[in-house]
C-alpha cells in the first residue's frame, strides 16, 4: 500500500512484473481541478445509491412471501454464463495421495437466462445464444406460462441494460401483462438470491468434475437447474434463501 505522501503525488499504477506500486508522474492539473468538486459528487452518489437501495428493500418488504396474496408470486431473475471447464475446489483426501482433475480441450460457455421462485423452488431456465432484450422477453413469457392462474407476478431483476431495453418496456406495458418488474440497485448482488443459486450450481456441476463435450456440460447444468433444484428444494433452499441457514453436523468432518 502506498504512503499518503505518494498518493498526493499522483495516481498509483502497478509496475508489471514487479508487483510493486509506484506514483504516476503525469501532470495532475485536471484531477486537481476536479478535486474540489469530488466531495459533493460523492455525497450525491451515495445519497442516490441509498435511495435506490431503500426503494428496493421497500419493494422486497411489500412483496414479502408471508404477506403475498394467494394470486401473486415473487421470482428473482438473472443471467449466468458457465464455462465448459473443470473447476478445482477444495476436498478431503489422504495427504500422501496426489489428486488430479482431467481438463477439457476448450473453454466454450453457455448462456442461461433464468428465474427462481423461493417459495416453491420452481425455476425457469432458458438457454440462449445471447443474453439480451429478446431473451428477457422469452424468460418473462415462460414465467407467465408457469403461473397461468395468478393475477400478479413480481420479478426482481438486476440493472443490466437489456433489462431496461425499449422492447422489454413495451412488452411489460402491453394490456393484460401480469408481470411487474422491480430493479435491484447496482452493485447489490446480495439482494438477489439467484446469485446464490449460481454458486450452488457450480458446487454441484462444475467443481472437480469434467465433461467430455460442451453438450454434456450443458445437459448437466440445465438438468440441475430445471429438475434437481425443484425436486430437492427442501434440502437446497437453505443454501439459496435469505432465511437462517440450517447447519447439519453430518455435512462436516470432525478432526480430532
Amino acid at each position: 500500500r502506498a504512503s499518503p505522501t505518494s498518493r498526493k503525488r499522483g495516481f498509483l499504477n502497478c509496475c508489471h512484473g514487479t508487483g510493486r506500486w509506484r506514483a504516476c508522474k503525469q501532470p495532475l492539473e485536471p484531477y486537481a481541478a476536479r478535486k474540489t468538486r469530488a466531495p459533493a459528487v460523492l455525497s450525491g452518489c451515495l445519497h442516490q445509491a441509498r435511495r435506490k437501495a431503500r426503494a428496493c428493500l421497500d419493494a422486497l418488504g411489500t412483496c414479502a412471501l408471508n404477506s403475498l396474496a394467494d394470486n401473486e408470486a415473487v421470482l428473482f431473475a438473472d443471467a449466468v454464463h458457465p464455462t465448459h471447464a473443470a473447476r478445482p475446489a477444495g476436498c478431503w483426501a489422504p495427504s500422501h495421495e496426489k489428486l488430479a482433475i482431467e481438463q477439457t480441450s476448450g473453454r466454450e460457455r453457455i448462456n442461461i437466462h433464468g428465474a427462481i421462485d423461493l417459495a416453491t423452488g420452481q425455476t425457469r431456465m432458458i438457454e440462449v445464444i445471447t443474453v439480451d432484450a429478446v431473451s428477457t422477453i422469452r424468460l418473462l413469457e415462460s414465467i407467465e406460462a408457469l403461473y397461468p392462474m395468478l393475477v400478479l407476478i413480481h420479478v426482481f431483476l438486476e440493472n443490466a441494460r437489456y433489462h431496461h431495453a425499449r422492447l422489454v418496456q413495451q412488452w411489460v406495458a402491453r394490456p393484460g401483462c401480469r408481470i411487474k418488474l422491480h430493479f435491484i440497485p447496482a452493485y447489490c448482488p446480495h439482494l438477489n438470491p439467484i446469485e446464490r443459486l449460481w454458486g450452488l450450481m457450480h458446487r454441484n456441476v462444475t467443481h472437480n468434475k469434467c465433461y467430455a463435450t460442451c453438450a454434456q456440460f450443458a445437459d448437466a447444468t440445465l438438468g440441475f437447474l430445471r429438475e434437481n433444484v425443484p425436486q430437492n428444494w427442501a434440502d437446497l433452499c437453505d443454501s439459496v434463501t435469505d432465511n437462517f441457514r440450517i447447519i447439519n453436523p453430518k455435512d462436516f468432518r470432525v478432526v480430532t
